[in-house]
């Protein structure tokens, strides 16, 4: 900066003062304004420079003008706003994408649903029948309620109303079935027509057959008890399958006994239901026999309990209780033997 010194009457030095600033290509003077641009506070001369902001526009850095403000602008003056590019982005499942005004006339931001595959998810207007007609707008998407139809999910579908139902708009169609336990499997409880038109719900438990109370034996010389088959006491009727395959008694006095048994205690007493008595008579010989048991049935005297004592082909009108065995009992002096396996077919009323 030059200084110069001028002589002055009073006998002070007078210092000229000049700023210099580089203008981009060379050193030039920075002049004092004459006047005051608008919303400048005070009216005195001011420091003329060229100050400016930039930013950069994407290809080279750009000023940041002022512009006047424009719609949706609010402002409390009427002086241009600071212009500059501002933009919102996010993610879209592979890359940024820019966010954008839905239009000039309803300017909101767009912004697009998507489901867990990043397909899009539209907006619309439509009002479906039986929705409140027309104030509004919503997100309308494929909004359904599914279920599993034994191989895959599906949608519930609504359908008309079918007899018995009360209300006089369609119902939500769904396959509603009512389950029990039959001791071994979950099975479909079903109706059942009677009288008529009239229907009842079927509820019963679907009988089981080849139970096996006792497996082949192989020969046997004395008496047993074979194990307990248990959980039995949803049955009241069924039919029991005894096979002797063997039977030597030689001697008048030899004697096999089969003493059905089942038990109302959970097991801490037996019960004799039925015997079966094989003498002299049959030495040497097999048999079949089918035992059928029912219901229980009324009687006008108590019967006695027994235990491996029920007379010859004795059969007791008694009902199962919740399990089932068999007890066998030999005797004469040669010790005859047998064999014998038995089966059982079960069923609930």
């Amino acid at each position: 900066m030059p200084l110069h010194n001028a002589a002055a009457s009073s006998g002070a030095s007078t210092v000229t003062s000049q700023i210099w600033g580089w203008d981009g290509a060379a050193w030039a003077e920075a002049i004092l304004a004459a006047g005051d641009s608008d919303d400048v506070a005070d009216t005195s001369d001011g420091l003329q420079v060229n100050a400016r902001l930039y930013g950069y526009d994407g290809t080279a850095y750009d000023r940041i003008r002022a512009i006047t403000p424009g719609a949706y602008i609010e402002t409390a003056d009427a002086v241009g706003c600071l212009q500059t590019v501002a933009l919102l982005y996010g993610w879209d499942g592979n890359t940024f994408r820019q966010l954008r005004l839905t239009s000039a006339q309803r300017p909101s931001l767009k912004v697009q649903p998507v489901d867990d595959v990043w397909h899009g998810i539209n907006f619309e207007k439509n009002i479906s029948d039986n929705l409140n007609s027309g104030q509004w707008y919503g997100v309308v998407t494929h909004s359904t309620v599914v279920g599993y139809n034994g191989a895959t999910l599906d949608r519930i579908r609504s359908n008309s109303v079918p007899d018995s139902i009360a209300a006089g708009i369609g119902n939500l169609q769904v396959t509603a079935a009512l389950y029990g336990w039959d001791g071994s499997n979950l099975r479909r409880l079903q109706a059942q027509a009677i009288s008529g038109s009239e229907s009842v719900l079927l509820v019963g438990t679907k009988g089981i057959s080849n139970v096996e109370l006792r497996a082949a034996s192989g020969t046997l010389s004395a008496g047993e008890t074979s194990t307990p088959v248990t959980g039995l006491d949803h049955y009241n009727q069924a039919v029991i399958r005894l096979d002797v395959t063997e039977i030597t008694t030689p001697d008048v006095d030899d004697e096999v006994d089969f003493y059905l048994q089942t038990s109302y205690n959970g097991g801490a007493d037996w019960v004799d239901l039925e015997n079966i008595h094989f003498d002299n008579g049959d030495n040497g010989t097999t048999a079949k026999k089918l035992l059928v048991i029912g219901g229980p049935q009324s009687s006008a005297v108590a019967r006695a309990e027994t235990d491996g004592s029920l007379a010859d082909n004795t059969k007791l009108d008694l009902p199962i209780g919740d399990r089932l065995r068999w007890k066998t009992a030999v005797t004469g002096a040669t010790a005859p033997s047998y064999a014998y396996n038995s089966e059982a077919s079960l069923k609930g009323s």
